[in-house]
C-alpha cells in the first residue's frame, strides 16, 4: 500500500471505537478462514516471520477500504488494497468469480467447445520435475500439426492432487478447446507419443458452460487447497509453482480477459467514506444506511450522499492514490453481504 494514503481519523461523533468494526478484509476472510490460515502459515515459514514479505502482504490484504460511487452510473463499490498473492483466498475468490463470467461467455459463443484432461503416469519424481515435464509435453502437443488441424484454440488450467494412499503427486492439465471433432482415441495417441507413454486422457463436449467455467476457474486461481496438505507438502507445492503460470490461452481463446483491468477506472469514482467509518455509523446515520443499501442491492446512489464529513482526509485523496485500489462490487466475492 502506498505511504501517500493517510491514516484513519477518529471522530467524536461515532458511537463506538472504530477498532471494534471488522475491516473489509476481516469480513471477506470469514468464508475462507482455513485457507487463509494455511497460506499465512506457509508464507510465514518461507519468509522468516509473520511481519516479513508475503506474510505481511497477506495480512494487509483489503484492510484499507473505502466505499466509492461511480460518478456516472451511481453504482456503489468498495475500493480496497489487494495483496494479489497467488495463495490469498480472498484475492483468489474475487479473480475466480471474474474468470467464471468471462470464460462462460466465451464458451457460449464458441464452436463445439470440449473439455480436455491430460494426465501423466504416476511417479515418485519431485513435484517440481513433474510440473516441468507436464508443461513441456503440453507445449509439444500444441505444436503438433495433427493437433493444430483439429484444435483452433483453447484455455488451459493446471491442477494438482495428492494420493491419499502413498502421498504421490498427480499434476494434470484441464483445457477447454474449440475446433473439429477429435476422438478420444486419437487424442490419447497424440498424448502418449509426446509423453513417451502417458496415454490417459479425457475429452467430452461441454453442455453446461456455467458449470464448466466455474470448475476451471477454480483450478486457474487455486490449483490445490493448501489447508488439506501437511505443512511440508504445502511448502513443496508453493515453491514448485513459484513464478510459474497456472493458466493460459491460445488461438480462439485469446479474446478472454483473464484479469479485471482497474486502470481504466481512474477518475471515474468518488469516495463516500472509509469502510470502517461507514459501517460504524450504519445504525444511526441515514447517509451510511443509503451507501450500504446501494452497495448490497446494486441500486444507484444519488449524488451528494456520503460520509466524508466524518473523515476530511478522504476528500484529499488524489488520482495517484486511487489508482492503486481495485473496485469490487458485493458480487465479486462468494459470500453474503455483511
Amino acid at each position: 500500500m502506498s505511504s501517500s494514503v493517510p491514516s484513519y481519523l477518529v471522530n467524536k461523533q461515532t458511537s463506538e471505537p472504530i477498532d471494534s468494526i471488522p475491516s473489509y478484509g476481516d469480513v471477506l476472510r470469514r468464508s475462507c478462514h482455513r485457507q487463509y490460515a494455511a497460506a499465512l502459515r506457509i508464507y510465514t515459514i518461507l519468509d522468516g516471520g509473520p511481519e516479513n514479505g508475503r506474510a505481511q502482504r497477506l495480512q494487509d490484504c483489503r484492510q484499507n477500504a473505502w466505499f466509492s460511487r461511480h460518478k456516472v452510473s451511481g453504482e456503489v463499490r468498495v475500493a480496497s488494497s489487494a495483496c494479489s498473492l497467488r495463495w490469498c483466498p480472498v484475492c483468489r475468490n474475487a479473480r475466480r468469480n471474474f474468470m467464471t463470467h468471462t470464460i462462460a461467455e466465451w464458451i457460449v459463443g464458441s464452436d463445439h467447445p470440449k473439455l480436455v484432461t491430460l494426465t501423466l503416469k504416476h511417479t515418485q519424481a519431485p513435484l517440481y520435475h513433474q510440473i516441468d515435464h507436464l508443461y513441456k509435453f503440453f507445449r509439444t502437443l500444441k505444436r503438433r500439426k495433427d493437433f493444430r488441424n483439429a484444435v483452433s484454440g483453447g484455455v488451459w488450467f493446471f491442477q494438482i492432487t495428492q494420493s491419499k494412499t502413498d502421498g504421490t503427486w498427480h499434476p494434470h492439465i484441464h483445457a477447454i478447446i474449440t475446433g473439429k471433432y477429435l476422438p478420444k482415441r486419437r487424442l490419447s495417441r497424440m498424448w502418449s507419443q509426446v509423453t513417451y507413454g502417458s496415454f490417459v486422457t479425457d475429452i467430452r463436449a461441454v453442455h453446461d458452460p456455467q458449470g464448466v467455467a466455474t470448475d476451471v476457474a477454480r483450478y486457474a486461481t487455486s490449483p490445490c487447497d493448501l489447508s488439506n496438505l501437511a505443512p511440508d507438502d504445502a511448502i513443496e507445492v508453493v515453491e514448485s509453482l513459484h513464478g510459474r503460470r497456472i493458466c493460459g490461452k491460445w488461438g480462439t481463446a485469446n479474446v478472454i480477459q483473464m484479469r479485471p483491468d482497474y486502470k481504466g477506472e481512474k477518475g471515474k469514482w468518488e469516495s463516500l467514506g472509509s469502510w470502517s467509518y461507514v459501517m460504524n455509523l450504519l445504525e444511526h446515520d441515514q447517509n451510511a444506511k443509503a451507501i450500504v443499501f446501494s452497495w448490497k442491492t446494486g441500486k444507484p446512489l444519488e449524488a451528494g450522499i456520503n460520509c466524508r464529513k466524518y473523515e476530511d482526509f478522504v476528500a484529499s485523496m488524489g488520482d495517484q492514490a486511487w489508482a492503486e485500489y481495485n473496485f469490487e462490487s458485493v458480487y465479486d466475492h462468494e459470500r453474503s453481504p455483511p
